[in-house]
């Protein structure tokens, strides 16, 4: 299941850009967003500190929280 991260501007909410990532094991995205087993995750999930620090490690991407509002979204 594909996954990516978008990023939008703090103030005003303007889309910035994307980041794409490595393949993630959807049990793994569920454990780290707190989901249900039986949730597909198919919305998008705000990215905060504890979020962003197991991309920037786990993916290799780098993210700025202090910059831009970042989000996990399902990708097609």
């Amino acid at each position: 299941m594909p996954h990516v991260i978008k990023y939008f501007e703090k103030l005003g909410d303007e889309y910035v850009g994307k980041l794409a990532l490595p393949f993630i094991p959807l049990d793994k995205l569920q454990d780290l967003f707190h989901m249900p087993p039986e949730d597909p995750m198919y919305e998008m999930f705000p990215i905060h500190e504890r979020e962003a620090k197991f991309f920037c490690e786990f993916a290799q991407v780098e993210i700025d929280i202090s910059k831009y509002d970042y989000f996990l979204d399902y990708y097609e």
